[in-house]
């Protein structure tokens, strides 16, 4: 039997209320030729029973459980690990695919054969307010087709955050076997660290502008959920330090950019910055804690960040100066603390970039 065209990544992890509509949006899905992992990490409600029930008897869905790891890393690299489809879509399992999404993404991959990523549109519909957002990153004035690299730099002009969730995009599966790409264990918002690396490896990509994917901004899902300053930081913490030690192995590779580099340190330092001293964190996390997240970032020293600073501008070296202050020397804490909250960019500056370019679309 030759393998499907689509293989559908679905992790499940307290999502009872919501995956069996999200894997009825599959089995519904007119386009056959797709094979479904659905890894359903150890639930405090009945995930695993609805999914077994919602998928018996369809043997395109191929169901795995395993302990619960608090993030959907290591889920998803156990769908790429078992995945034989042409091209891998990931569905978390409290949203769901519009209608015939397969058919259109298929249309199009024939239409437009060879490349790596083919990032899409999406609806993000609030379960709160009922407001429903499409949202496609890459605007109308995009290239149809350009390099990883071009997509960088494209995107750093739109946007500060570019292209974070993994499942906006599809993925040409043997790119993923062929790079290595996999998902860093046991964080979330891991999509953070997964995309800028599978990005930069690209050699090809192509926007599609199709509205595939039915994204639920709910209150209890992992990203929407109460904050915990010290899980949050420490989770950025990993996710900088790995983006930062990425950066120095491709600064030494012949094709690498400097303009790529120019755009990461626009984007990771900005928010860096900002997790650790816009006046919201500041007074939301103490200080300590705020420091000793820090300290994880720079285990193993702080040449990854030097090399990062020296593609941006003045200020921001300056502000890495500040921040380097801010961890090795505590007497110093609330000096550098001032710096940022008197002369670096408000929060607020960045939710109007982001609010401008969502409605500009």
């Amino acid at each position: 039997m030759s393998p499907p065209f689509f293989s559908i990544i679905i992790p499940c992890y307290n999502v009872a209320p919501y995956v069996r509509e999200c894997l009825t949006s599959v089995i519904k899905q007119a386009f056959k030729d797709f094979e479904a992992w659905v890894i359903v990490e150890a639930s405090r409600d009945a995930t695993e029973q609805v999914v077994r029930e919602t998928v018996a008897g369809d043997t395109r869905f191929h169901v795995i459980v395993k302990p619960c790891s608090g993030s959907a890393s290591i889920p998803r690299n156990i769908g790429i690990q078992h995945a034989s489809g042409e091209y891998i879509v990931f569905l978390d399992g409290d949203d769901m695919l519009m209608s015939d999404a397969l058919g259109m993404l298929y249309a199009k991959l024939t239409e437009m054969p060879g490349a790596d990523l083919y990032p899409s549109a999406f609806l993000e519909v609030n379960e709160k307010t009922g407001k429903q957002t499409l949202i496609d990153q890459y605007l109308a004035d995009c290239p149809a087709a350009m390099s990883g690299q071009d997509a960088i730099i494209y995107l750093d002009g739109k946007w500060l955050n570019p292209q974070i969730a993994v499942w906006l995009t599809v993925y040409r599966r043997n790119f993923l076997m062929e790079n290595k790409l996999v998902f860093y264990p046991e964080i979330i918002h891991e999509d953070w660290e997964f995309t800028p690396r599978a990005l930069y490896r690209a050699k090809r990509v192509v926007p599609l502008h199709v509205v595939f994917y039915f994204y639920r901004r709910r209150e209890n899902s992992i990203t929407t959920s109460r904050f915990d300053g010290k899980k949050f930081l420490t989770n950025y913490a990993y996710v900088f330090r790995s983006l930062l030690r990425f950066h120095s192995l491709v600064s030494l590779e012949a094709d690498y950019r400097p303009a790529v580099a120019a755009c990461w340190a626009r984007s990771w330092l900005s928010w860096m910055f900002i997790y650790w001293f816009s006046s919201w964190y500041i007074r939301m996390v103490p200080r300590s804690v705020r420091r000793e997240s820090l300290a994880i970032l720079f285990q193993d020293g702080v040449t990854d960040l030097d090399r990062l600073l020296r593609k941006t501008t003045i200020k921001r070296r300056i502000a890495g100066w500040w921040l380097k202050l801010f961890v090795s020397k505590p007497a110093f804490s609330w000096f550098a603390e001032q710096f940022f909250l008197m002369c670096y960019f408000p929060l607020s500056a960045l939710r109007t970039n982001w609010d401008r370019n969502r409605s500009s679309q």
